[in-house]
Parts: structure tokens; C-alpha cells; sequence
């Protein structure tokens, strides 16, 4: 009897469908309120919906590419299966640098609109060209890496790829990027609470929620620190699914911490109305 393929999968799938639950149930109850309770529905929000949409279909890929071998070492499948399982990754990686740019414009969109100090404004907006520009690029490498698109997934046919240092070097740059960008938007917050005319008591009590929001720049330095050539050469084998993991606990990241910041400030902003009404 033949002993049982090595894989994977089932703890990719767990993590998937654990997060992305999670994910989607953190946005229903932000979607209600915003529509239902306070019936204001702004562009920070619409930048959440569309994040959510690209996380859906980044679950949708992972999970099918799981059906079709991610996991798994490459002789363990079919010809089929390998391309479909590297299709998925490919596609993976451009629903994650789309929800990773939603959710950091749809953060900075709502500092701005709570900010009142022309410095803090002017450090989200650069902040937010910053990221951007560095998910854009990521984002447009991961679709024409390879020349003709198919390539990327199919290696038995004629083809090239950028040079594999490029993609190695541009991982690094947006995650150094996206380090940055999450220590700043972690920042802002506990500086706009701080100015808030509130006893210090009542500051000193927000702390925890304030440091609930620097858990993401941990998952992006974790993510700069996974970043190898052998990830790139062997993506489809099970030693390397450990980087596409990290990948999705950024991603939980992002989305709780949007949460968090409309929590943090909106309990802020609660506390000093209730201050002025005594």
C-alpha cells in the first residue's frame, strides 16, 4: 500500500476559510451600521466593499488551487493540476495586492476625515501616494511578469520571465513599504485621541485598542523577512506555502485594523461628547 501524498492543505484551508469568515463578518456588521444605523455610507466604505469583493476572490482561487494541488509536491501531481494549481497562485497574488491597496486607501480616507491638523493630512496623503504607488507596481509585475501572461503557470511552452531578482527586490520594496504605511496609520490615531480634551485616565484606557492596531506591522516585517529566491523557483511545493500563509494573516490584519481604527476614534470622539454634555 502506497503511503499517503505529503500535503498541506488542510491547514491552508483552515486558515482560509477561518480568516476570510472572520473577514466577512467584521464588514457585514460595519456595512449595517454605516447604512442602517448611522445612514451614512462614504467613500472609506465603498473602498471596504471593494476590498472585500477582491478578498473574495483571492479565497475563491486559494481555495480552488487547493482542490487542484497547492500543498502538495509537484510529483505528486498531474500536469493539469500543476498549472491550475500555479494559475490560482498567480491570480492570488493580484487579489491580494488589490485588498491590500483598498484597504490602506480606505484607512487613510477616513483619517482624513477625522484629522484636523494640516501636517497629519499632508502624511496620510503622502502616506497613501506611497502605498499606492508601491501596490500599483506589485500589482502590475504580478499580471506581466511573464511574457505571453500564461507562462507563469504553464512552463512548458516557449516563454520568459522577468529577471527573478526584479520580483524578489519589488517584494521587499513593498513590504518595507507597507511596514511604513501601517506604522504611520498606527500612529496617527493615538495622536489625534491625544489632543482630545479627555482626562489622562480616560487616555491611558485606550492604550489597549491602540496596540491592537500595530499587530499588522509585525505580519509585514514577518513577511519581509520570509522573502527568498527558493519561495519564487518552487512555488508549488508544501515547504513553501508558509510565505502564502503569512500572506493571509496580513490580509486579516488589514481588515481588523480598519475596524479598529473606527473604533478607537469613534470611542475617543463618544467619551469627549459625553465629557462636554457633564
Amino acid at each position: 500500500m502506497e503511503p499517503a501524498a505529503e500535503t498541506r492543505g488542510p491547514e491552508v484551508m483552515a486558515v482560509i476559510v477561518t480568516f476570510f469568515a472572520s473577514s466577512l463578518i467584521s464588514c457585514i456588521l460595519r456595512f449595517y451600521v454605516r447604512i442602517f444605523m448611522i445612514k451614512a455610507f462614504r467613500g472609506d466604505d465603498w473602498l471596504m466593499a471593494i476590498a472585500m469583493m477582491s478578498y473574495t476572490m483571492y479565497t475563491a482561487f486559494s481555495i480552488y488551487g487547493i482542490t487542484q494541488g497547492t500543498g502538495r509536491h509537484m510529483e505528486d501531481l498531474s500536469l493539469e493540476q500543476i498549472h491550475k494549481a500555479m494559475m490560482c497562485w498567480w491570480l492570488g497574488y493580484i487579489g491580494y495586492s488589490l485588498t491590500m491597496m483598498m484597504c490602506k486607501l480606505s484607512i487613510g480616507f477616513f483619517l482624513l476625515n477625522v484629522a484636523t491638523s494640516k501636517l497629519h493630512k499632508w502624511v496620510i496623503y503622502i502616506t497613501m501616494f506611497c502605498s499606492t504607488v508601491s501596490g500599483l507596481l506589485f500589482f502590475f509585475i504580478s499580471i506581466f511578469q511573464c511574457q505571453p501572461i500564461s507562462y507563469a503557470w504553464m512552463k512548458d511552452q516557449p516563454g520568459k520571465c522577468i529577471n527573478l531578482n526584479v520580483t524578489i527586490y519589488l517584494t521587499i520594496m513593498y513590504s518595507i513599504t507597507a511596514v511604513i504605511s501601517d506604522f504611520i496609520f498606527a500612529l496617527l490615531p493615538g495622536l489625534i485621541i491625544w489632543k482630545l480634551q479627555l482626562k489622562k485616565r480616560t487616555k491611558y484606557s485606550l492604550i489597549p485598542l491602540l496596540a491592537m492596531g500595530w499587530k499588522s506591522i509585525g505580519s509585514d516585517i514577518a513577511l519581509v523577512s520570509r522573502v527568498n529566491p527558493q519561495h519564487y523557483v518552487h512555488m508549488a511545493t508544501s515547504q513553501h506555502q508558509v510565505p502564502d500563509l503569512q500572506n493571509k494573516v496580513t490580509l486579516l490584519d488589514a481588515f481588523q485594523n480598519v475596524k479598529l481604527y473606527r473604533l478607537r476614534l469613534f470611542s475617543a470622539q463618544k467619551l469627549q461628547a459625553e465629557k462636554c454634555l457633564v
